[in-house]
């Protein structure tokens, strides 16, 4: 709960799906790049207005991804946010060979 509204385990933002969303490649230098970019908008009449816009890479021949997240409030107030990275739980998980 949050003033008074159910959130959910993540939000409301969690049901919602990601726009804009594409994938492209480039080299930089001797290393190729992958990537995956999309939006999603959590916004209420009177309310929030906020954007997150997440971007996963990984380099070819390398055994890592690499997340970027750029949050922007675009509403006229100003928002308390909270971040949970889940991702740690799941790679200590799968470390450990449970998944």
């Amino acid at each position: 709960m949050d003033k008074g509204k159910s959130l959910g385990l993540h939000g409301r933002a969690s049901n919602i799906p990601a726009r804009n969303v594409y994938v492209d490649g480039a080299w930089d230098g001797d290393d190729y790049w992958i990537w995956a970019t999309g939006k999603v908008r959590e916004s209420t009449v009177f309310g929030e207005n906020i954007t997150l816009t997440r971007k996963i890479s990984a380099k070819l021949g390398v055994s890592k991804i690499f997340i970027e997240d750029t949050v922007e409030n675009l509403g006229f107030e100003i928002e308390v946010l909270a971040s949970i990275n889940e991702i740690e739980d799941v790679i200590r998980e799968i470390n450990e060979g449970q998944v």
